[in-house]
């Protein structure tokens, strides 16, 4: 006999109950929303839009990134955000009782080059999506950002 542990790390996405009528009644028009995650060793932010996949659209669900590949910093990056997206969409269709197509945008994604354990982006997903609907959700003060943003750049210009 073998035995697996699974850890799913269910807090954020059990805070999508709090938006479930907002996301059942959503037209698919574009939205937009900012998460932001911040726990020890883990720091990340992401701006968010979706809204739904054109009918002649391949695929039918899909990321388009406008942010640089930060995967030279944390490896991890893209698999978290597709996850926490993934979720989602699996969670509308059950909340419509029909497959839904979406198109994710992802216009902004930082990270504390020094601190990146315990799924950052995909946990600054979940509350961008929260937030896309009107959830306040933690987000970084302007200057967080920027500080981020500069170090980010400094950071990836060493690597050239």
């Amino acid at each position: 006999m073998s035995i697996t542990r699974i850890s799913p790390d269910t807090f954020t996405y059990s805070l999508l109950n709090r938006v479930a009528l907002k996301v059942s009644a959503w037209d698919l028009e574009p939205i937009e929303g900012i998460g932001s995650f911040n726990k020890h060793e883990s720091i990340a932010h992401i701006e968010l839009k979706m809204y739904r996949t054109n009918e002649q659209d391949f695929p039918r669900n899909k990321v388009i990134w406008n942010v640089p590949d930060l995967s030279v910093v944390h490896p991890n990056f893209k698999s978290e955000v597709e996850t926490s997206l993934s979720f989602f969409v699996k969670h509308i269709a059950a909340l419509r009782g029909k497959t839904i197509d979406l198109t994710f945008e992802v216009n902004d994604a930082l990270l504390d080059v020094t601190a990146h354990r315990h799924n950052p982006f995909e946990n600054a997903t979940n509350y961008a999506i929260l937030n896309c609907f009107g959830e306040s959700v933690p987000t970084f003060r302007k200057e967080t950002i920027e500080n981020l943003k500069c170090s980010l750049d400094n950071y990836l210009k060493s690597l050239k």
